[in-house]
């Protein structure tokens, strides 16, 4: 395929988590927005998570950064991958890039991560379990792909990485500048460098039934008074006493079913999960308490509100009454963060979850009143870290 071919409806349809794809020159004239010695200077950071992989023959060795300037700059010419995750929180152009791909809801983004191979250099055949997207820079990668996999393909952890005992290849293709290649969830796929260059990974957040219940669970759990608990409904004197009886177990577990049956806490954790960010601690360093005639005063003198580069927001809608379930309000999530709201600040929602981070202009704000709604909402969201006040013109 190519990018003139390319229909996001027609993507959605055949490919999205049911085949690989390549698009040839997806983005046409791309340039990279950083380079290697870039990358490796983020990978010096204490704040920055990045990984060194040495393949050689068919072995593996992995180490952890941040790393001293010195091990970097002694690499050899070849074998060798830099990995960083989540480059588009420190340069602006990258997270630019995922703005190409606002066909998917931008809540499932997760981050872009950037690895410069050396030529032979790879992370091994392997598979994830979400949705990526590789649009190669500079330089070229060859990429073989194979079997499906699940949790029950062998693999081989020794090394700290997780790779396949056995590849199935069923399909290979060469990147070169500006391709990308899509590959689903499970598809196992093995990445080699042939010129030196760059690959941007955006990948895409699936949670895990397992994390689902568990912040499920959880909030549910904060939900409850110290004084429900398990009473006999009907006390009587046991045939067997170590017997726990039928109707004692089925009148508890109603209890409980009908607190697993909350619509409005399910949705409130599966927000909460969605939009909790990487790094939480980047936020604090960002947290803004200000009045709301602070507030008013500095965009009056020009400054502006914008999202901080590692904000995850999402809504969802208000709801009526419907098949016995009862209505919930407006929500934003912010951050992990659950924000009830009227129905009239939808419009302020919608700017918030459009904005494009590090347009100064992302957000259109009504006037700042004192004890307005609105008003409370992004003080709030200033105080978390979530939103940023800042001079026009400037980004993080």
């Amino acid at each position: 395929m190519t990018a003139k071919d390319f229909n996001p409806a027609d993507f959605l349809r055949n490919y999205w988590q049911q085949k690989p794809v390549l698009i040839r020159s997806f983005l046409k004239d791309f340039s990279d927005p950083l380079d290697g010695d870039e990358l490796g200077g983020l990978a010096l950071a204490e704040e920055v998570e990045s990984r060194l992989v040495h393949s050689e023959d068919g072995s593996y060795q992995l180490s952890h950064g941040p790393f001293p300037e010195h091990v970097l700059t002694a690499l050899p010419d070849r074998d060798w991958t830099l990995l960083v995750q989540s480059v588009d929180l420190w340069i602006e152009d990258v997270a630019g890039l995922k703005a190409h791909f606002d066909f998917i809801p931008s809540w499932r983004i997760d981050d872009v991560m950037v690895s410069f191979a050396a030529p032979g250099g790879g992370v091994g055949p392997h598979f994830d379990r979400y949705d990526v997207f590789l649009l190669q820079g500079s330089g070229s990668r060859h990429w073989r792909l194979g079997q499906l996999c699940d949790a029950e393909t062998p693999v081989d952890t020794s090394t700290g990485l997780c790779l396949l005992k056995e590849f199935k290849q069923e399909q290979e293709f060469t990147l070169h500048c500006g391709d990308v290649l899509y590959i689903p969830p499970g598809w196992a796929h093995w990445g080699i460098s042939g010129e030196a260059g760059l690959c941007y990974s955006i990948g895409f957040r699936a949670p895990s039934h397992e994390e689902l219940l568990e912040e499920f669970s959880t909030l549910l759990m904060s939900h409850c008074s110290p004084d429900q608990r398990y009473i006999d409904h009907k006390p009587a004197i046991p045939a067997l006493a170590g017997e726990i009886g039928k109707s004692e177990l089925q009148s508890l577990w109603l209890a409980l079913q009908g607190k697993l049956q909350s619509q409005s806490v399910f949705q409130e954790a599966f927000g909460n999960l969605v939009t909790r960010p990487r790094y939480p601690a980047l936020h604090k360093e960002y947290a803004q308490r200000v009045t709301a005639e602070a507030l008013h005063a500095a965009l009056a003198a020009g400054e502006v509100l914008s999202r901080h580069p590692g904000s995850r927001f999402a809504f969802v809608a208000a709801s009526k009454p419907t098949g016995g379930l009862p209505a919930l309000p407006l929500r934003l999530f912010a951050d992990g963060e659950c924000f009830e709201l009227t129905a009239g600040q939808l419009e302020l929602v919608h700017a918030l979850c459009n904005a494009t981070i590090g347009n100064s202009e992302l957000i259109s704000l009504p006037t700042i009143i004192p004890n307005d709604p609105d008003t409370r909402l992004l003080l709030a969201l200033l105080a978390q870290g979530s939103l940023l006040l800042q001079p026009a013109g400037e980004s993080e």
